[in-house]
């Protein structure tokens, strides 16, 4: 029957009817929460047969809660690629003889849109005005779109918001930080103020260059049929999104040579597993949440891997009340213990070997993000003149850098 019911779910998904998607689970929810409140109301805990029910509302939400998601995102992509080629013939003569190579250089200035997004923001058309060229027109906005859509959702940490620093170069500068603050006292009448500095410090970011080369035959782009302009966001677009992604909620250590991702032996250990698997238990997941300072815990989030959340969704307490609350609708995150939670395939699944798979904290303490000069898309004809294959070369600077760790914590699995 359940499998019937995930076939359906995901021929409305296909079909993009979401209201109905959410309709669906608004049910089941309402079925978990109606078997909780009937057994409280009778004094006792769910017997066996409605814990096992129980668990399969809870799991049937959260799977329900990801069409809902994916259908909706795919919906508002349509609607935006259906909205973009409509503005087909308003794209300059400059813009199309770039897209043929016989331009030079475009350079987009990508980081306002990338900050109203993780904001949570939706620019409408005017995102066109934002973006700057060297010697060309206005620039049709695809590819940065592709870009910043890949950064926030292939990146937990640029969804759970850290802070941003965007500069037209890229020398290094210095954040200012501190590791202890100073105290305050009671002071009795006419008695001299003590002074009490905080702990200074200082993060440097730099810019390290991402990005990738892709040639394509001078035919394609000849051919009226071939949509080039969705073949650069695709191919070059995505491959940076995901490539920086991937770095700011890896493992480096970062250093003078790269970035440093947010799971890199810089952030503090909050709790250390002992299932044999590597997942979090309940009592780490707490541990965890209680290693952070309340100051930070109040904007806290949660960052893993979906792997991991599938783990954490069958875990209750000692009630047998789920420490999760699926989502009901895309602008509001699941939760677990009351905090938001955030999902990306760039952070590492829990495991055996020390594996740091789950952080939890105030990400726009914790973390610094840094962008360095725009993104500067090339063009060359000459490049491969003797195949007959036009060149783009795609790159962009970044760095991220773990700046307070205090702020957030991170849960590593048995060795």
């Amino acid at each position: 029957m359940k499998h019937s019911s995930n076939e359906t779910w995901r021929a409305l998904a296909l079909a993009g009817n979401v209201p109905e998607l959410r309709k669906i689970k608004t049910a089941v929810i309402a079925r978990a929460e109606s078997m909780l409140e009937s057994a409280q109301l009778q004094g006792r805990d769910l017997d066996s047969s409605e814990t096992r029910e129980f668990n399969s509302l809870k799991e049937q939400a959260v799977e329900l809660g990801s069409l809902v998601e994916h259908s909706s995102e795919r919906r508002a992509k349509t609607e935006r690629e259906t909205a973009r080629y409509k503005q087909d013939n308003d794209l300059s003569f400059e813009w199309r003889s770039f897209l043929k190579g016989d331009s030079v250089k475009v350079e987009a200035d990508y980081s306002n849109i990338l900050a109203n997004r993780i904001a949570g923001k939706t620019p409408g058309r005017e995102r066109r005005d934002i973006v700057t060229t060297t010697g060309l027109g206005s620039v049709p906005t695809r590819v940065i779109d592709e870009i910043v859509l890949r950064l926030v959702t292939e990146s937990a940490i640029l969804q759970a918001q850290p802070r941003l620093f965007n500069t037209a170069s890229g020398e290094t500068i210095k954040v200012p930080t501190f590791t202890a603050y100073g105290t305050a006292s009671f002071l009795s009448e006419g008695s001299a103020y003590s002074e009490s500095d905080p702990t200074a410090s200082s993060v440097e970011l730099k810019a390290f260059k991402v990005g990738r080369l892709l040639q394509v035959s001078q035919e394609l782009i000849d051919d009226t049929e071939f949509d080039i302009e969705s073949y650069l966001a695709q191919e070059l677009g995505v491959s940076v999104g995901v490539a920086i992604a991937n770095a700011i909620d890896g493992t480096n250590i970062g250093g003078s040579t790269a970035v440093q991702g947010a799971f890199s032996t810089a952030t503090s250990v909050g709790a250390t597993g002992t299932a044999a698997n590597g997942a979090p238990t309940v009592d780490d997941l707490i541990t965890l949440f209680y290693s952070v300072n309340p100051r930070y815990q109040v904007n806290g989030s949660w960052i893993m891997n979906p792997a991991t959340l599938k783990q954490v969704v069958g875990l209750n307490d000692t009630q047998g009340r789920s420490l999760l609350l699926p989502s009901l609708s895309q602008d509001t995150p699941t939760t677990l213990l009351g905090r938001p939670v955030y999902l990306s395939d760039s952070v590492q699944s829990f495991g055996t070997g020390s594996k740091s798979s789950v952080i939890f904290g105030d990400i726009s303490k914790f973390y610094y993000v840094r962008f360095a000069g725009g993104l500067k898309l090339v063009a060359s004809p000459e490049f491969a003149l003797n195949t007959g294959l036009v060149t783009y070369r795609i790159d962009s600077r970044v760095d991220g850098r773990v700046v307070d760790t205090n702020a957030a914590k991170r849960f590593v699995g048995i060795a």
